[in-house]
């Protein structure tokens, strides 16, 4: 990781820091800057705690690589639902693929408090026919290895199944 990305997210963990942060991004938004780079600028607008949880996510896997099956605001999207769910219960993830938001979902939880994710997958792919899915091929037939290193790396296997 970068040592800017290394400050950004020490920084944003802590509520004076998340603070300048989001006057720095709204003065700069005022100016014309950054007005269409939504993440991670846009995470500053979740509570304190959110925020928190989402940096830690961020500064152990957002330089990881790989591939998720979804764009990054809707990955926030979720986070925020997840997180700001008024009950305590768990969340079904029905297809992990690599387990980006899986990771997502865990923090969320890990943040609220309460919650397991529970991940649906056959890691293998899908079938279109009979030809399985193309991509899976860069997995060596499986995403499952790089879930679980995703999910681990993350510090979230206690939240997940």
């Amino acid at each position: 990781m970068s040592l800017a990305g290394q400050c950004y997210y020490r920084t944003c963990r802590t509520r004076p820091g998340r603070g300048v942060a989001r006057a720095t991004v709204a003065t700069l938004r005022r100016l014309g800057m950054f007005r269409a780079f939504k993440l991670p600028l846009d995470a500053l607008a979740l509570p304190h705690f959110a925020t928190r949880s989402l940096m830690t996510l961020w500064s152990r896997i957002h330089w990881m690589g790989g591939d998720g099956m979804m764009p990054p605001e809707q990955m926030l999207s979720l986070y925020r639902l997840a997180v700001s769910w008024p009950g305590d219960g768990d969340i079904v993830e029905l297809g992990a693929w690599t387990g980006l938001t899986t990771c997502y979902l865990a923090a969320a939880a890990k943040a609220r408090g309460s919650g397991h994710v529970y991940a649906v997958d056959t890691f293998t792919g899908t079938k279109e026919g009979s030809e399985s899915y193309a991509a899976v091929a860069r997995y060596g037939g499986s995403t499952w290895a790089t879930f679980r290193k995703r999910v681990r790396t993350a510090g979230l296997a206690d939240r997940v199944t």
